[in-house]
């Protein structure tokens, strides 16, 4: 899509990755590999940038984080803070 048209933006507005907080034990491989497969697509059409949501927190931050390193497009929050290494994820 974007590679047709520089001026187009593409952006998600949050909870991409999954549709809630309860992620059932037996179908969380399943649901991994639709993470991947929907960041892939968001990749391939050209995603200007997607907002983190909190059900996209379902499977941790630091999951998530690993998952943006395959993104070709950044994840952003305003207000998403690690109390560990106090600071800020995005």
């Amino acid at each position: 899509m974007k590679q047709e048209r520089d001026d187009l933006l593409i952006l998600d507005s949050g909870d991409l990755l999954f549709k809630d907080y309860s992620l059932d034990e037996p179908l969380k491989k399943q649901l991994r590999l639709k993470a991947d497969l929907i960041i892939e697509s968001f990749n391939r059409i050209g995603c200007s940038a997607f907002n983190i949501g909190d059900y996209d927190l379902a499977l941790g931050v630091k999951y998530l984080m690993k998952k943006a390193e395959s993104a070709k497009f950044p994840f952003l929050s305003a207000n998403l803070i690690d109390t560990y290494e106090e600071g800020r994820i995005c």
